[in-house]
């Protein structure tokens, strides 16, 4: 039988006040009509961008009607509608022109009220002055690259669109491009900005060629969405490395991304205390329950920076491509939900590697979160296909969280599982919920260290299993097994070492659960549809019969008895398996 999130919540609703390692103290339950702002009742798939490239954006311009020649002495024009004024072309036409020569203090400036589009051949252009291109009208500029360029920047009014088969690079500017609306539909960019590198008032579109972003600000700022569709980011930044107002859409192509100098770059600790710190170059903090980058200041008390590697302060929604992320800040930042559907996505980072205000959800493709203080973290968590691996310093997943900002009638948390594959390695709890815990599907093995302030599953209202498969390790302090399940819950207090390869098998010898342990566990918890009430099940560590078990409907074995836990036994760890 597999009932939904809503039907389980209401059957084993328990108003109870709990503790997360990954919030505050919180008491929490579940209403049935709130969705996160992102989804509508019974989508399947994410919104896509509102805007994209069209076909024209991809057809080089041909056939220049005049050409502009830049030279250190002079400037040549062939043809009309350009203007020379001192060391500058100025085009007052639009129209197709051709654009060479080398100028290191030079200018393009354009006034048209008409669309124009740039040949850039051979042309190497500096200016002393700003951007070496111009443009003063909100006419569309669009850039065909032929050949191999250089500039000193792009700032434009309106939309620009860069295309062709050549390489441009941006250098030795505070802003690489500046415009209302950006389409990269072709060409090689090479971009080396000492502020945000590229700043749209509109948004940003990838649709085919490569950007190499170098940058000691921001590597992408926008006041509206970016969208990547095909072709490839490459970002190094000190800071953010996206940062949208709006929203942000990845559906093809290679993201990739590394800011504040990537994940390595923060020292992540634990207090003697229990409590986590960090540092980062000059900065630090130290917390008594919980770290976070936005807390590290320096010695003379200034904050750190935002370094975050793709942050949106709306929506962030991945259907496809590849993802890559390292980043000393969270890797990907939603200030309204976070929504995985397909595509690859790999993350590294010193702090969350999904942070969302709201939601998120994860319904296809391949997340490996490598590194991360807390792996996942928002208010609701919704896991329905894909397949995830998650590490993590802290919590592995976590729906909790202060809603600073957010609709103060959604504090609802909690986390839902219905199919997919998710393995979680935590140093705290691998699941935890400040609500409600509901398991109806899916494959899920959630290992939790000894060192744990809680244990491998946390829950703060209910949590109910109704399907699917789950074998959770991790520390007997602290443990918790599910309030409602659906047929047999197998719940041992027993110790292991790391490395012991641990397995359950049936009368008859066949294995049903075969893992080995990244760390020493204490409690072991295995819920499957496979198991049998009335069926004997061995539990073995590295080869060797341990205990047996006789299922029954519900909680048996003797370990932790819902959120009251069972009667503790003591251990003897002088074995490398486990006793009963």
């Amino acid at each position: 039988m597999n009932l939904s999130y809503k039907a389980l919540a209401v059957i084993c609703s328990v108003a109870v006040s709990f503790v997360s390692g990954c919030g505050s103290e919180h008491t929490s339950s579940y209403s049935s009509d709130k969705v996160p702002p992102l989804f509508s009742q019974g989508a399947q798939q994410p919104a896509a961008a509102p805007q994209q490239a069209e076909q024209a954006d991809f057809i080089p311009a041909s056939d220049a009607a005049c050409s502009i020649s830049f030279a250190e002495a002079q400037i040549g024009v062939r043809g009309e509608g350009v203007q020379i004024q001192g060391k500058s072309a100025v085009i007052s036409s639009g129209g197709v022109y051709s654009v060479s020569g080398s100028c290191s203090d030079g200018k393009l400036l354009i006034s048209s009220s008409e669309p124009v589009s740039l040949i850039l051949s051979g042309l190497t252009l500096k200016s002393a002055d700003g951007a070496a291109i111009e443009c003063s009208e909100s006419a569309p500029l669009m850039l065909t690259i032929s050949t191999d360029n250089i500039i000193n920047g792009i700032e434009a009014t309106g939309a620009v669109t860069i295309n062709g088969s050549g390489s441009l690079e941006i250098s030795d500017c505070g802003t690489a491009i500046s415009c209302d609306v950006l389409k990269l539909c072709g060409a090689a960019l090479d971009i080396r900005a000492s502020g945000d590198a590229i700043v749209t008032g509109g948004c940003v579109i990838s649709a085919a060629g490569s950007a190499a972003v170098r940058s000691s600000g921001d590597g992408i700022r926008t006041d509206g969405h970016l969208s990547l569709t095909d072709g490839t980011l490459d970002i190094t930044s000190a800071q953010d490395g996206i940062h949208a107002v709006e929203a942000v859409y990845v559906s093809g192509g290679a993201l990739s991304v590394t800011s504040g100098g990537g994940s390595s770059a923060v020292k992540l600790m634990r207090s003697r205390t229990g409590g986590h710190y960090g540092r980062h170059g000059g900065y630090s903090t130290n917390s008594s329950d919980r770290f976070d980058f936005s807390d590290l200041v320096s010695g003379d008390g200034r904050p750190v920076a935002s370094k975050k590697g793709i942050r949106s302060d709306g929506n962030i929604v991945i259907g496809g491509g590849t993802v890559t992320v390292s980043s000393a800040d969270d890797s990907i930042s939603a200030r309204g939900s976070a929504a995985f559907a397909g595509g690859t996505v790999k993350l590294s980072t010193g702090d969350d590697a999904i942070s969302a205000l709201y939601g998120v959800t994860i319904d296809g493709g391949t997340l490996d979160v490598k590194a991360s203080y807390t792996a996942i973290e928002a208010l609701n968590i919704s896991v329905s296909g894909g397949s995830s691996s998650l590490h993590s310093f802290n919590d592995g997943i976590c729906a909790a969280g202060s809603i600073q900002g957010a609709d103060p009638d959604i504090t609802d948390r909690y986390v839902s599982i219905s199919d997919g594959t998710l393995t979680i390695n935590a140093g705290g709890s691998g699941i935890s919920s400040e609500g409600t815990l509901a398991v109806s599907g899916g494959d899920i093995t959630v290992f939790s260290s000894e060192d744990s302030s809680g244990g491998a599953l946390a829950y703060g209202d209910s949590f109910a299993i109704s399907g699917g498969s789950l074998a959770a390790f991790g520390p007997a302090e602290d443990a918790m097994a599910p309030t409602l399940v659906t047929g047999p819950c197998i719940s041992l207090y027993a110790s292991a070492q790391a490395n012991s390869t641990i397995q359950l098998t049936d009368s008859v010898g066949t294995v049903l659960l075969d893992v080995t342990l990244p760390e020493a566990c204490s409690c072991v918890i295995i819920s499957s549809e496979a198991l049998r009430v009335g069926e004997a099940y061995t539990l073995l560590c590295n080869g060797t019969p341990l205990t047996s078990v006789t299922a029954a409907d519900g909680i048996c074995g003797g370990g932790p008895d819902g959120r009251d836990g069972g009667i503790y036994n003591d251990i003897d760890d002088t074995s490398d398996g486990i006793a009963a």
